[in-house]
């Protein structure tokens, strides 16, 4: 079983198909700018939708979902570079090697990154917008106050697990780039094993024994991470 934020992701094989006589056909427009919504549902669906078509185009609104607050839409944005493939490599690369790189693909506007309010929470659990029940909060909130200890423990194992946005954003460009198996991510790869970021450099580690898997090949040392 996978722990942590990127380590493994559920690869979802993905076929190209055209719609149906009658169906109308999203435009990659449209599926790029839901990747906006605020329904993490819909983020989900414009991604896998992305991946099915193999849309080079729609590379960097993936790698900015990547770091996004729903679990479902980072997976599946992972899901739709590794079907997009061989053009997503270098940028995912440039993630690896440049750790700055990743304030290139923040997200500015649409999708909510707030947790609940305080008026969110009177409401009780029906109060709470689904948009934010997925959120993961970097600073101790009222709430988890309000639960003593136990609810600043969780609070804190939570953001221990799962890192900043770029961390995740990094660690699942490793995932991806094990997974797609270009040449050009092996040395990226191993060069990550020592990063400042011990998610990454697990990620990295991982990345590296499905990189020789889908190669065929055999690593000549287990990895160190």
């Amino acid at each position: 079983m996978c722990r942590g934020i990127a380590l493994c992701f559920e690869v979802i094989v993905m076929q190209r198909r055209d719609a149906p006589a009658g169906e109308p056909q999203h435009d990659i427009g449209d599926l790029i700018r839901a990747l906006g919504s605020d329904d993490p549902g819909i983020r989900r669906n414009a991604a896998l939708d992305l991946g099915i078509a193999g849309e080079w185009r729609a590379t960097k609104p993936l790698i900015v979902a990547l770091a996004d607050p729903a679990q479902p839409v980072r997976e599946a944005a992972a899901n739709a570079l590794v079907a997009i493939g061989t053009p997503a490599v270098e940028p995912l690369i440039d993630l690896i090697d440049r750790p700055e790189a990743s304030t290139e693909y923040e997200q500015h506007g649409g999708v909510s990154r707030e947790g609940p309010t305080q008026i969110d929470l009177l409401g009780g659990p029906e109060g709470i917008p689904p948009e934010k029940r997925t959120l993961q909060h970097r600073i101790l909130a009222q709430h988890d106050l309000f639960a003593g200890p136990e609810g600043v423990r969780e609070h804190r194992a939570l953001v221990h697990e799962a890192g900043g946005g770029d961390t995740a954003r990094r660690a699942y460009a490793a995932a991806i780039l094990g997974e797609v198996a270009d040449p050009r991510a092996e040395e990226p790869l191993t060069r990550a094993l020592s990063d400042d970021d011990p998610i990454v450099r697990k990620a990295a580690g991982n990345a590296l024994v499905k990189y020789h898997e889908k190669r065929g090949e055999v690593a000549s040392a287990p990895p160190s991470w």
